[in-house]
């Protein structure tokens, strides 16, 4: 249980409750957890949509969709709230005036990628299709009056190799397909027109920016006659599409084994000198890494060999690398923490691996340092890996954000919160949500919670 998970608090007292700010009866059981823009807090009833006051709970209205919601409310920055639900007949995007919930308008398809992609400018983009086994088509649309801006053909039917749009200084990066051949195009978000564009693989992560406008990207060459897989680093002129470098990362002979490569591409990162660092397989055979090359040649700066499959990849405050990797139940996870010139581990932190469960990197304000898993949470010191306090074992999964000078564990098992003091992980309070529960810790001091079938909203007090 979640309450033995955490350190034990001075002799004679145990964890608190929570101060409740507010409670909020929405009529009905809320599928999926709550979010929140500057004066509202939205929720998803069966069919119907609940805006709440931030300030006091009170209602401030509520929406009849009359179709299943899918999904959570994605409120636009500065605009209307938009809500995705399906019928029998296909697919609705539903766009409501956050100050009385009445429609604006509406995008009716048979099929609609999860939840919109919003630019700073607040563009709405949305994919689609129109009938099953049609292409997608990407649009761009104004978020007050649904008005169509522009569209491309996305994709053929399938679209599992989909990756999200990345909005980069005014232009819009995507990767798309046509008549079967894939392709990075950088457009105009005002107009959808492409200025420049670039024949190749499946484009597998997110493109990056390096520090001189060089455009980062990673794609995949599947099923060529004489190589199956090939893994490729590319660099652009981010204004101009010149094609500036490419590196091989992995290549592959044998489609089989290339199958599971493809699953062991984890990320990329470009750090604040230049340094393009790629996790997942990075050298020949069945060996994977993490790779460290020049943003503005290509050239390899320094790599590291491993026999585990690779995690995670974050950038320290003082660009640091930290990077994990798991091999099996017996070996665990390692988390090192590498010198970014020379790919040198500064410390390695090993952790045993939970049955079904890998853990997890967060990293808060001021450089702490958390490790989650299945079992504990480690507190670590970031400069020297040492443990600074460690949770009792416990058997539950836990969910983990940060907040000013806290942590919030969550139990999916026992249905309970928790929050702990973050240089100490002493227990400030312990709270039984019920099961279903969702979260947003992210409003300022206050941690809202919905509780699933009961229909309620709470807000805390982080103190």
């Amino acid at each position: 249980m979640l309450t033995r998970s955490l350190p034990a608090a001075p002799v004679g007292q145990s964890p608190r409750t929570p101060a409740v700010r507010w409670e909020a009866d929405t009529g009905g059981p809320i599928e999926w957890r709550p979010v929140h823009d500057a004066d509202s807090v939205y929720v998803s009833n069966p069919e119907a949509v609940t805006a709440l006051n931030t300030g006091d709970g009170s209602l401030r209205w509520k929406a009849e969709i009359g179709e299943a919601l899918p999904d959570v409310p994605v409120p636009v920055p500065n605009g209307p709230v938009l809500v995705q639900s399906r019928g029998n007949r296909g697919e609705t995007w539903h766009a409501l005036d956050p100050t009385d919930g009445h429609e604006l308008w509406s995008v009716k398809a048979h099929d609609l990628a999860t939840n919109p992609w919003i630019d700073p400018a607040g563009r709405v983009y949305v994919l689609s299709r129109a009938e099953a086994g049609a292409p997608w088509r990407f649009s761009c649309r104004d978020p007050w009056t649904g008005a169509e801006k522009w569209s491309i053909a996305e994709r053929e039917p399938e679209y599992q190799w989909y990756q999200p749009p990345v909005y980069i200084d005014g232009t819009l990066f995507i990767g798309a397909a046509s008549e079967g051949k894939y392709r990075l195009s950088a457009l105009d978000p005002d107009t959808g027109q492409a200025r420049w564009s670039f024949d190749e693989g499946r484009w597998v992560i997110a493109p990056q920016l390096g520090p001189d406008h060089e455009l980062i990207a990673v794609s995949e060459k599947l099923d060529d006659e004489d190589r199956p897989y090939a893994a490729v680093a590319h660099a652009f002129d981010a204004c101009t599409g010149e094609h500036k470098w490419q590196r091989i990362l992995h290549e592959s002979s044998d489609q089989s084994s290339a199958k599971i490569i493809h699953a062991m591409i984890s990320d990329l990162v470009v750090a604040p000198d230049g340094t393009v660092l790629i996790s997942g397989p990075v050298t020949e055979g069945e060996k994977s890494g993490l790779l460290a090359l020049d943003s503005a040649t290509g050239e390899v700066r320094w790599q590291v060999v491993t026999d585990e499959y690779p995690l995670e990849l974050k950038l320290a405050e003082n660009g640091d690398v930290y990077y994990s990797t798991f091999s099996s139940q017996s070996d665990g996870y390692h988390l090192y923490r590498l010198d970014p010139h020379t790919g040198q581990p500064r410390w390695t932190h090993e952790e045993p691996q939970g049955p079904g469960w890998l853990p997890q990197v967060l990293q808060a304000p001021a450089g702490s340092l958390y490790v989650e898993q299945a079992t504990r949470l480690t507190h670590l010191d970031p400069e020297t890996g040492k443990v600074r306090w460690q949770s009792a074992p416990f058997p539950a999964s836990i969910a983990l954000a940060t907040i000013p000078g806290a942590v919030l564990l969550g139990s999916w098992t026992d249905n309970r919160l928790g929050l702990v003091a973050a240089d100490t992980g002493e227990p400030r309070w312990v709270y039984s949500a019920g099961p279903d529960f969702g979260l947003d810790p992210s409003i300022g001091d206050t941690i809202l919670v919905s509780t699933g079938a009961a229909g309620h909203v709470i807000a805390m007090d982080t103190d």
